[in-house]
């Protein structure tokens, strides 16, 4: 154009800062603008200056604003999925639920998620989606450069056009399925900061298809379905280990179950076989001694045993080390060197046993049609079983060297009860002829010989005492080593569980208030006073009573033995379900370095160079076998020379003591009959006794002893010549050994006890063997044991053919007259004197009366504590209570 007579130019100012002009000119003539047009333009250029910079923001206003629109769709669909990827907890779920997002997102016809395996260098398709319709890709293909570029670079790869440059940079061939795409973006799938696949997407129809938003879209749904991946890799491999150890709680179990060896090896094959679905299987055991490799058990296969060194077992069993050959096993024997031993199969695991820091043998299973059959989970799993196997067979083999070691202590201890039971007999006869020759000697001399000598001659007189001392000395040595004797087979019996337990329901204040009255002769000999403290109303316990009161008996004759002066205490309490027995007593106590000492088997605390021992020791050890059979405890609490304090607890068996015990009528006479004693035999000339005993020293000093009171005395050398005698004489009683030849005692007493002609005739068996329980099944009427106690011998005899002739003093209290009389009418036929007592009289005639025997009706619950309390009383401890009804 011309150029200007005049110009203007006003600058465009925006944030302090010139971005422009607007420039004014006039070609025609100069001075043609004034300061008013300058003032007027410069208005102007600030107006069009704000006008530009509003125009701006507001462009980029509306620029954010899409963004954070476009961001917040991206968020929802990245949400969107990830809520549906936490539901899924299956791998193929989650390719299939990102791919048909992906569809639904993107602008694309072509959708591919790829997995890569690094070491075999493949890529394996787990969904491929074009135009509508899912493909089916099974082959796995070789990584192409794309993806071993995404697993360099850890970045995406994207081009939106010119697809056929691609190609030749990257070196691709044609498409495996569908069309060349015009468009593509692979996105790496990382875990653990490893690139495991790809989710690609491509456009079929045109280029410039993919954004740098959709980049970060898809990069953003391809973490979050890689960590959904992950999640389900962690979950599956729980659920994995879940069953695996679900498998081995379950065959660790089956383990425990099965103690012979033979057995469990049997289990362990069998279960190996069917949890692995293995063709061949085996057990091989190391034989250390022979060096070789055995197969106890074997499926499939018919191998025989071979050296170590030999075979794959032996490299498993060398190195402690499992293998896993899933191919080209035969291959492998040859790298190794190996002699093929047995059938070759495909696919082979065999894991090493361990025992220990040792290994001791093989568990394989094998495939032989099938390859790439097991796996790393399989041989870990087998790994985790071989151990408990290794543990198992430990087990079986202590539990085998137990048993044969249980079977020797078996042979031993039945040795051991055949020998003391011989010992037993061969000293019990014996001691029976010393102790009662002793015995006889001493009486006659005391009664017949001694008063016979007048001499005041002092060596005379002294002789005598010696003579009567010497023979005390014999009975009273004679007596402890009976007690050793009965002690030690006590002891045999309840160690080899032979001991027969009468466990019924029992008052525990009977067993007290017994036991204190057959201990009462042994505070009158030393003058010691027994205090009692018997609390009422006691529960019930379940035990054996006999065995019971020899428990509390040995407590009381302990506490007397080592107590010369003083109190003796026994108290009987209930506490916390236990019911507690405590004999206290005030003697010289015991060390606290013996109390650990006191229940051991023949062991006596104290000095035994300088304290001579009284006793045999076994009496506490008995006592805590047979409180701990009846579920108690025995304990003692001691100061030395201050007293000890022994305590056993009882269980109770949950009911209180609220009656005496009952009998019916009739037994309530054969009680009484029982406990008939006889001091003198008036009619004795008129009875026979037949005495059956092999042993010519034991007849000859029950002839002695019998025929010294009165009695006719036969004998009878055995069984046979017995029951001969018996037939021809028909004696009034027999006295029957059990130990004889040709015909032993039961059998004897079962022939006469079947006998109606001889069936009467009461039979007391004297012997060195304790069947009691047996004898009394048969029919014996009495049960006595050698050495022979002469007392109990004769108190027996008197109470049963003197039957019919009691002095003894019975009260009855009944409030039922006509049971009175018919009771009374019994005892009264039976030699008994009775008398009678109503409730108010009972306790002040009981006392004044004394009677040997106090009968009371159960239905009389009143009279319950009264009879309780009657039994405590000073004088009656050996008064009979019998409850009848």
């Amino acid at each position: 154009g011309e150029v200007p007579k005049s110009a203007l130019w006003v600058p465009l100012i925006v944030r302090e800062e010139v971005i422009g002009t607007v420039s004014l000119q006039n070609v025609d003539h100069e001075n043609a603008f004034t300061d008013s047009d300058v003032k007027l333009l410069s208005t102007l250029t600030n107006s069009m200056a704000v006008a530009l910079e509003n125009a701006r923001l507001f462009e980029e206003s509306t620029k954010l604003l899409n963004e954070v629109q476009l961001q917040a769709k991206e968020l929802a669909v990245i949400n969107a999925i990830q809520v549906a990827l936490v539901e899924q907890t299956e791998t193929e779920a989650i390719y299939t639920l990102m791919g048909e997002k992906i569809q639904d997102r993107f602008d694309s016809q072509a959708v591919v998620i790829n997995t890569f395996d690094h070491k075999a260098g493949l890529n394996h398709y787990r969904y491929v989606y074009e135009k509508g319709k899912r493909l089916d890709v099974v082959e796995p293909v070789p990584l192409n450069n794309i993806m071993k570029k995404l697993i360099e670079t850890v970045a995406p790869v994207i081009f939106n056009e010119n697809y056929a440059a691609l190609r030749k940079e990257y070196g691709l061939g044609d498409v495996i399925v569908g069309q060349q795409p015009k468009s593509a973006i692979w996105v790496p799938i990382i875990a653990n900061e490893l690139v495991i696949g790809s989710i690609s997407l491509q456009n079929i129809d045109h280029e410039n298809a993919f954004s740098e938003s959709d980049i970060k879209l898809l990069s953003a749904l391809t973490n979050s379905m890689s960590i959904a991946l992950e999640n389900t890799r962690l979950f599956e491999e729980a659920e994995q280990r879940a069953a695996e150890m679900s498998t081995v709680n379950s065959i660790s179990q089956a383990l425990t179950q099965h103690l012979e060896l033979d057995q469990l090896i049997e289990m362990i094959g069998e279960n190996m076989r069917e949890l692995f679905v293995a063709d061949i299987a085996y057990v091989g055991l190391l034989n250390e001694d022979r060096s070789m490799i055995e197969f106890p058990y074997q499926y499939g296969d018919n191998m025989q045993s071979f050296k170590m060194g030999e075979g794959l077992s032996s490299i498993i069993i060398s190195t402690n080390k499992s293998r896993l050959i899933n191919q080209g096993v035969s291959d492998i024997y040859k790298e190794l060197g190996l002699e093929v031993i047995g059938k070759m199969p495909e696919s082979y695991l065999g894991v090493p046993i361990p025992m220990g820091q040792d290994v001791i043998g093989v568990i394989s299973v094998q495939r032989t049609g099938k390859a790439n059959h097991f796996d790393n989970s399989d041989m870990r799993l087998l790994e985790t079983i071989a151990s408990n196997v290794g543990i198992a067979i430990h087990n079986a083999q202590l539990f085998k060297e137990a048993e044969a070691s249980r079977a020797v202590a078996e042979d031993a201890n039945e040795a051991k009860s055949a020998f003391l039971s011989t010992v037993s007999h061969e000293l019990r006869t014996p001691l029976t002829s010393v102790m009662g020759f002793a015995k006889i000697t001493k009486r006659r001399l005391e009664e017949r010989v001694f008063p016979a000598i007048k001499s005041a001659d002092a060596k005379m007189q002294k002789t005598i005492k010696q003579i009567s001392e010497n023979l005390n000395v014999v009975v009273s040595e004679g007596e402890r080593l009976t007690k050793l004797i009965n002690n030690v087979l006590d002891l045999a019996k309840i160690e080899a569980g032979r001991v027969e337990w009468n466990m019924e329901d029992l008052q525990v204040q009977t067993v007290v208030e017994r036991a204190i009255a057959a201990s009462q002769s042994l505070f009158e000999e030393k003058s010691l006073v027994l205090k009692q403290n018997i609390a009422p109303d006691i529960s019930d316990i379940k035990g054996d009573e006999d065995k019971l009161i020899q428990v509390v008996v040995n407590l009381l004759s302990n506490a007397v033995k080592f107590t010369d002066e003083g109190v003796i205490e026994c108290t009987l309490e209930e506490k916390d379900g236990d019911v507690i027995i405590s004999v206290k007593d005030s003697g010289i106590g015991i060390a606290k370095e013996d109390l650990p000492k006191v229940f051991e088997k023949f062991r006596q605390v104290g000095d035994t160079l300088t304290d001579k021992p009284t006793g045999t020791g076994l009496g506490l050890p008995i006592s805590k076998e047979i409180v701990e059979h009846h579920g108690g405890q025995i304990w003692l609490s001691s100061e030395l020379g201050k007293g000890s304090t022994f305590s056993f607890s009882l269980p109770v068996s949950g009911t209180k003591s609220i009656k005496l015990r009952t009998f019916k009528l009739e037994e309530l006479v054969d009680q009484l009959e029982g406990n008939y004693t006889a001091n003198q035999f008036e009619n004795a000339s008129e009875k026979t006794i037949l005495v059956i005993d092999d042993e010519a020293p034991i007849r000859e000093l029950l002839n002695q002893e019998l025929s010294g009171v009165g009695f006719n005395v036969i004998e009878a050398v055995d069984g046979r010549e017995g029951i001969a005698k018996v037939r021809h004489k028909h004696p009034d009683l027999i006295l029957l050994d059990v130990m004889m030849p040709e015909m032993n005692g039961y059998d004897v007493a079962a022939v006469l006890k079947n006998d109606p002609k001889t069936k009467d005739i009461p039979i007391i068996i004297l012997s060195v063997v304790k069947d009691k329980e047996r004898g009394l099944n048969i029919g014996i009427d009495r049960y006595l044991f050698k050495p022979i106690n002469t007392e109990l011998l004769f108190k027996e005899i008197g109470g049963l053919l003197g039957q019919g002739r009691s002095k003894r003093k019975v009260m009855i209290l009944d409030e039922d007259s006509s049971t009175v009389n018919t009771l009374m009418g019994v005892l009264q036929d039976k030699g008994y004197n009775v008398v009678e007592a109503n409730g108010p009289d009972l306790m002040q005639k009981a006392i004044l009366g004394k009677p040997d025997i106090i009968i009371v009706n159960s239905t009389l619950d009143e009279q319950q504590d009264t009879v309780k309390s009657l039994r405590l009383e000073k004088g009656m401890e050996n008064v009979l209570f019998l409850v009848y009804e």
